[in-house]
């Protein structure tokens, strides 16, 4: 229902039709951050081409090096 940005502009406020307050972080590098700890990787090249076609692909997320974590194809 209303949205503004707080100081600094990297944080969007939002109240929704329940009246609950809501804070998005539009921070790019944040975002970043936020997004690779719950995936825990980059996207594939075959996820990129499906949800980012035309981009040129690049690895976003650091790789993970701890021993026996799962490799994935990228």
């Amino acid at each position: 229902m209303a949205a503004a940005f707080g100081s600094g502009g990297a944080l969007l406020h939002a109240i929704d039709e329940a009246g609950v307050l809501r804070e998005v972080s539009v921070d790019p590098e944040r975002t970043v951050a936020v997004v690779c700890a719950r995936a825990g990787r980059s996207l594939t090249g075959a996820e990129w081409q499906e949800y980012l076609p035309g981009l040129p692909y690049r690895e976003i997320c650091p790789r993970t090096t701890s021993p026996g974590a799962p490799r994935t194809q990228r």
